[in-house]
């Protein structure tokens, strides 16, 4: 079966388009707002999709042909200097890129990160809802059951990404840690 997912106009995913015609052909570059909204899909079991915009925690949930929508008022954290000064520097470089000056951007860097990092669902069907936290801190992410019910809250070590590649089962996961050298490594964890 199929479920529609209203996927966002650019300015509301924070991209940018830059359109540029030249001699030899043209040119269609995509430009990203450092820390700006994403729109974020995780696919579950049992033809489950949830999707939102990371700049608010409101997801929208669709089992089948019911959709359940979870909210919570949260901003997110400050960034970090550091933070900072790297989301300055994929500015000036696309600046660059695109032959304009960040000035001339639509975006600049804003106060705080998003609100939320990232959508999964564990192997039982729980809505997993990753938090973004403060450059450094452990990670944190909401478990929503099908009657949206805040079930816990589960914390785990920042340096394991459970998007992307990751696994969450029932009272474990596993998740993917890069060593001080990029080195990745699949690591096991309880809950």
């Amino acid at each position: 079966s199929e479920t529609a997912v209203r996927i966002p106009q650019p300015g509301e995913a924070g991209e940018h388009l830059v359109r540029q015609e030249a001699q030899s052909g043209r040119a269609t570059y995509y430009l990203y707002h450092p820390y700006g909204p994403r729109h974020i899909i995780a696919q579950g079991p049992s033809n489950t999709v949830a999707y939102t915009s990371t700049a608010q925690y409101d997801v929208t949930w669709i089992r089948g042909n019911d959709t359940l929508h979870i909210t919570r008022s949260i901003e997110g954290p400050s960034l970090s200097a550091e933070e900072i000064q790297a989301g300055s520097g994929r500015l000036e470089s696309d600046a660059t890129r695109v032959g304009t000056t960040v000035d001339a951007l639509p975006f600049g860097i804003p106060d705080r990160n998003a609100p939320i990092q990232a959508l999964y669902f564990d192997r039982a069907g729980h809505l997993w809802v990753e938090l973004s936290v403060e450059d450094g801190q452990n990670r944190i992410a909401d478990v929503w059951d099908e009657q949206g019910n805040r079930e816990a809250q589960v914390h785990w070590p920042a340096d394991i990404a459970l998007s992307g590649v990751g696994w969450v089962g029932e009272g474990e996961a596993l998740g993917v840690l890069r060593d001080p050298l990029g080195v990745e490594q699949v690591v096991r964890m309880r809950f």
